[in-house]
């Protein structure tokens, strides 16, 4: 795997997480008029918060995080590429930031000591906001199907 090649889907391409533009713009913008009326900025400054958060939200419009039968793809600005292999992956799942979005965070196998590893996470892709769906979440389903763990299992009811 060369981290900086373009990477092929390999079978069917499942969408796991994509970053949404709206956010990009709305809570920064947002920000930007609580800055205001409690500070009393100068317009230029307002303009140019503004004007960032359009550049960060048109740049990170197409973010993602996809799944093929192969592995994990990452999309952002420089490409598709892949990210880790289902074969390289013991536990996975979506860290939630609170108002900043989701990080799809693996822990991959290898030795107690690697770095990223079975003791030591690696976040694979960040989106913003994660998308809630109508459709039900993939990742368990593909979780179940490649034999990865979830990121935190659930202890069974009346267990303490």
């Amino acid at each position: 795997m060369v981290p900086n090649e373009e990477a092929v889907p390999v079978g069917e391409v499942v969408v796991l997480g994509e970053s949404r533009m709206w956010p990009g713009v709305l809570l920064p913008a947002a920000l930007t008029i609580v800055v205001v009326v409690y500070y009393g900025a100068y317009l230029t400054t307002v303009l140019g918060l503004v004007v960032a958060a359009l550049i960060v939200a048109l740049v990170r419009r197409r973010n993602a995080v996809l799944a093929d039968d192969q592995g994990i793809l990452i999309r952002n600005r420089r490409g598709l590429r892949r990210s880790y292999d289902w074969s390289q992956i013991e536990r996975m799942g979506w860290v939630s930031a609170p108002g900043w979005g989701a990080t799809l965070t693996v822990y991959p196998r290898g030795g107690p000591y690697d770095v990223p590893g079975p003791n030591s996470p690696a976040e694979v892709a960040g989106i913003w906001p994660k998308r809630r769906s109508t459709t039900p979440d993939p990742l368990p389903g593909l979780r179940d199907r490649h034999g990865i763990e979830p990121l935190y299992e659930k202890s069974p009811r009346g267990a303490r």
